[in-house]
């Protein structure tokens, strides 16, 4: 049982390294929100590694699901970004310098955008496929664990 967490923990930092890899080789620029499930999949596989943590991975992995379907509803436009981390919020500028820092602070990728796609189907969406499978897998082996006992 605790090997079957192990592999999914495994898998999850597989997926870290995927999305690293893109953004310094393929210059794949991450928005807030890819860069935050970065997070919540580390997180996660670290909780996956550490037997009695491993139902705080599934809250985590849960947790990221739900911000894959943020993610995807803001860049199908189905809602706008109530978080505001897509756009910087215009101020009144008193100097140049506040101008300035505005601009070197302003998101480079847009949350509210496709900026990659694999096979024609947007990251974030493969990432919340991803997910929904990590979770299926992770119940069906809570699932046989119980059979067993």
């Amino acid at each position: 049982m605790q090997r079957s967490f192990k592999d999914i923990a495994l898998l999850m930092i597989i997926a870290l390294l995927f999305a690293s890899f893109a953004e310094h080789y393929w210059h794949v620029a991450p928005c807030h929100y890819c860069l935050y499930q970065r997070y919540i999949f580390a997180a996660s596989a670290f909780f996956f590694l550490i037997r009695p943590l491993h139902f705080l991975g599934f809250l985590a992995l849960l947790a990221g699901l739900c911000l894959s379907f943020y993610h995807i509803g803001l860049e199908h436009h189905f809602w706008s970004d109530f978080l505001n981390k897509c756009q910087t919020p215009l101020a009144n500028f008193a100097t140049a310098v506040d101008l300035k820092n505005a601009i070197k602070e302003a998101p480079i990728v847009r949350c509210d955008q496709v900026n990659w796609r694999i096979l024609r189907i947007s990251a974030t969406l493969w990432t919340a496929a991803f997910q929904m499978l990590l979770l299926l897998l992770y119940c069906m082996r809570v699932q046989c664990r119980d059979r067993k006992n």
